[in-house]
Formats: C-alpha cells, structure tokens, sequence
C-alpha cells in the first residue's frame, strides 16, 4: 500500500542523510524528496520510530488476513462436518453407517475416555475428535480414496492417513478387543431367544463363514494359499458368531480362501467359549464334531444318505434354515461396509482389524429381528384374520372332492379312552391354542396320496391322543415329537385305506 511505501522510503533517506542539528521539531511522512522543515536530532530515535510503525502496519495486514484465513476454513469446516448431517438420520447412515447421531455419539464417548497416541506420532490438531471419528467412518462405510477426504476436510492426504491408522487401532481396541472376547451366556440369550430359535433352546452361537476379495498376491505361493475354489478369486476367509438374537458375538481374523472351514474354526479357538449343554447350530459344511467340547453338541442339517430325505430329515432340515438364516443376515450387514469389497495391497496388513470392526459396527444398528425389537413373537404381531376369511396357512385343493361320510370316519377312527376323574384338563396358556403345520407336513404329500381326506382321520388320531395324554401340548418341537407326528400318520393312511374311504 502506498502508507508502506512512503514510510518505507523514508527511512531509507534518513539512514542514508548526514543530521548535524542537535534538535528536531517535526517529520512529515508525505515529504518524499528529502526536504525538511525543520533541522532533525536524534536520528536514532525517529529510525526506532520508523521501525517500529512498520511493524504494526504488517503486523495488523498478516493478523487481518489470518483472521480472513480462519473464516474461510471455519465455512469450509461448516460445510461438510458431522455436525452439518447430525440432524438428518438418512445422511448419517449413508456416510457412517450408524443409524442416527445419537449412535454415533455413544461410540465417540467410548472412545472420547482414552488418550490416543497418534501413528505417525504427531497429534492433529486441525480436525476435532468428532470429525475424525467421522472420518474413519466414512472411509469404512463408503471407502472415498485419502484424496477425497482431504479435499473435504482442507487437509493433507498425510493427515488423513494419520488419522485412518489411529482411529481404526482406536476402534479395534474398543470394540473388538473390549467386546467381542466376552460373548453373551447361555442364559442371557434365552432372555431374548426369538421363537424360531425355539427347538433350539440351548444355541449358544450361530457360526458361518464369509469371503472378502483381495488384489493378487505377488509372490505364487501366496496366490495359491489365498485362491478360493468356490468364489474363484484371491480372497481372505473369516469366521462370524451371531447370538440367537442376531447380535454379532464373534468375527475371527482373516484366513487365506483356501482355508477349509474346519481349519478356521480349529486355529480360532471359538470353540473354547463353549460350556456343558451349549449348542452350536451351523451349515453342514462344519464337520467339527470332533473338536466339539466335552457336553457341548452341535446341529447341522443331515446328508442325504438315501434316495431322498425322510420325512424328519426335511423337517430337522427346514428348522435349521430358519435358524441359521440370521447369521447369513448378519454377515451381509458387515458386507455393507464398501471398504470390504475389495482389499488392496497397501490395506491388506489392517485387512483382520477392518474387517473385525466392520462386524461390530453392525451391533449398533438396530435389531436383525423385528421380534427383538418390538418384544413381540411374530406369530403374536400379525394381525387377526377374520373368521369369515380362510387362513392362508389352510390348504385347499384346486378341485375339491366331497367329504366322507361322517359315519364312515367314525367308524374309522378307535374308541376314545375315557379319561380319569383325576386327569386335569390343559392350563389356561395352552388352552385354545391352534398349532399350524407346513405344506411339506400335510399328510396329501406322504405316501403319495394327494388331496385325500386322510388329514382328517389323521387330526382326529391327534386329537384323541392328546386326550388321552399320549401327547404333549407345548409348543416345542423335539424329535420325539416329530417321531409321534410321523407314526400317527401312518396309522391314520391305515385306518384312511381300511374304511375305504379313498374313492371319496
């Protein structure tokens, strides 16, 4: 500014002017051609002067333009920040995956009571704590490259780094080495045991496992131990235990692809948490009997052994599926997290934490199961059907034939045991209950009879058992159960074929 410059060349011709009179009366800073009114004394003490009003004319020019400076940042900051997307809950899941503000909040106090000593041993101090949490969020749940975040947060791609490699150790240490080590027991999952898991009553965890994908290793050695035959691809294999509640209780580090399933659980040691009278339920490619613990069991679906699977081998089957399910749900929640789709080179030394962080994450969202949920069973939640409208669960055949005559059921059908003054009848929980049976269970698809009226001598055979006390009324399906389902079947296709009632 011309201020400056007139002040600047000023003194320069006061150092370079000989100033014999031993006074001086005034300066003026607008005299640019060396002439003075009055003769100058202290020379000294005017270059001081001088000097030191140049100083603040560039001190007040830097702190005005480091004052500019700092707004700008603050609006970039402002801009895009946590605190920018905290009031919108659709924004916060999409960048961080958490399902509000109010989870991710919960997660920065857990890791808010530590002191963090940064990777590259230099504390950043340009972002808050807030937003670098935010940060390694974002770079699970959408992976952008450190170059993006750096653009977003006016940062280097260096303090970016240093920012992922901290709080990525921050959060293992939190949540994967402070949680996952001690699972739920079995006593605290049937306070919230779903009622697909009611045959089930002793699971302790659910096990499967999942594949991740990863760059070509360069060596060949490690390029075979990682191929996997079944994703066709180099991959890292882990280990997931999932509650019956559908809460992630385990997630195993990372295995090359070509590990079988038994060797991971065997070099995991997730087997070592079990208890006598625990249960593991898996898929059928878990052929770990034999590292069961002592007392501990473990279901699996049965192979098929003969041309086609019994009728309790398809049942045991089916309420397997609808256990084991929740594990495969839970999995493709950590699936979720886009930084799992692919493992470079330079992530795969992190690939276990990230992939362990990943899984935990997936407990802060909300329940895998509606019934956890809501507190209601299923079969409670949905709503009441009308009587005049037919249940769908009710089969009915697409050209109905008439019913038998009722005499010729009853005869049928053996005399019913007359019950003993003593016998109480069912508890007023079990009375009125209505137990509903698959298609797969329906008596037209055994022994080839198909849309026969043997369901009904059939239900007739239930329901005089159930009077006499040869059968139970809880709701729990055992094999024994299944054994008695099956046996009075075959009676009631013997008594169906005896009264000749096929024809009808």
């Amino acid at each position: 500014s011309q201020p400056v410059f007139a002040i600047h060349l000023l003194c320069c011709r006061l150092r370079t002017r000989k100033v014999v009179d031993p006074e001086v009366t005034s300066v003026s800073p607008n005299t640019l051609d060396g002439s003075f009114a009055q003769p100058l004394a202290r020379p000294t003490e005017i270059l001081r002067r001088i000097d030191t009003t140049i100083m603040d004319v560039h001190h007040g020019i830097l702190k005005s333009q480091i004052g500019k400076l700092e707004k700008v940042k603050g609006n970039m900051e402002r801009i895009f920040c946590f605190q920018a997307i905290a009031h919108r809950d659709y924004l916060v899941q999409h960048y961080t995956g958490l399902p509000s503000a109010a989870e991710f909040l919960i997660l920065h106090n857990l890791c808010e009571r530590f002191d963090i000593d940064y990777y590259h041993k230099w504390r950043v101090r340009q972002i808050s704590r807030e937003n670098q949490l935010f940060i390694t969020l974002m770079k699970l749940r959408r992976n952008p490259s450190l170059v993006d975040l750096g653009v977003r947060f006016s940062v280097s791609h260096t303090t970016i780094s240093n920012i992922l490699h901290t709080w990525l150790s921050v959060l293992h240490m939190v949540l994967c080495q402070g949680m996952l080590p001690d699972p739920p027991s079995l006593a605290k999952n049937r306070t919230s045991l779903p009622s697909c898991f009611s045959t089930f009553s002793s699971c302790r965890i659910i096990l499967d496992c999942t594949e991740v994908q990863i760059a070509i290793p360069a060596r060949f050695d490690d390029q075979t131990a990682t191929y996997s035959h079944y994703k066709r691809r180099n991959t890292f294999k882990a280990l997931v235990g999932v509650a019956p509640n559908g809460v992630v209780t385990y997630a195993s580090r990372l295995y090359p692809g070509s590990t079988s399933d038994k060797e991971v659980v065997r070099h995991s040691s997730v087997l070592d948490i079990l208890k006598p009278g625990d249960m593991v339920v898996a898929d059928k490619g878990f052929l770990i009997k034999d590292l069961m613990p002592a007392g501990s069991s473990l279901n699996i679906p049965p192979f098929l052994s003969t041309a086609q699977f019994t009728v309790a081998q398809a049942i045991l089957t089916v309420m397997i599926a609808r256990a084991r399910i929740h594990v495969e749900r839970a999995i493709q929640r950590v699936k979720v997290y886009e930084i799992l789709d692919f493992i470079p080179h330079q992530l795969r030394s992190y690939a276990s934490d990230i992939f362990q962080v990943c899984a935990v994450l997936t407990n802060f969202w909300n329940p895998l199961l509606k019934e956890i949920e809501t507190g209601v069973p299923a079969a409670e939640s949905s709503p009441a059907q009308s009587p005049t409208t037919p249940s769908p669960l009710l089969l009915t055949p697409a050209t109905p034939s008439p019913r038998p005559p009722a005499a010729a059921l009853a005869s049928a059908l053996p005399s019913p045991v007359p019950q003993s003054s003593t016998s109480s009848p069912p508890s007023d929980a079990t009375a009125g209950r209505v137990h509903y049976l698959p298609y797969d269970l329906c008596q037209s698809r055994i022994d080839g009879r198909q849309w026969s009226h043997a369901c009904t001598v059939i239900a007739c055979l239930h329901a005089l058992k159930y009077l006499n006390g040869a059968l139970s009324h809880d709701c729990i399906i055992s094999p024994q159960t299944v054994d008695n389902f099956i046996k009075t079947m075959r009676e009631g296709n013997q008594l169906y074929d005896a009264a000749n009632l096929g024809g009808s």
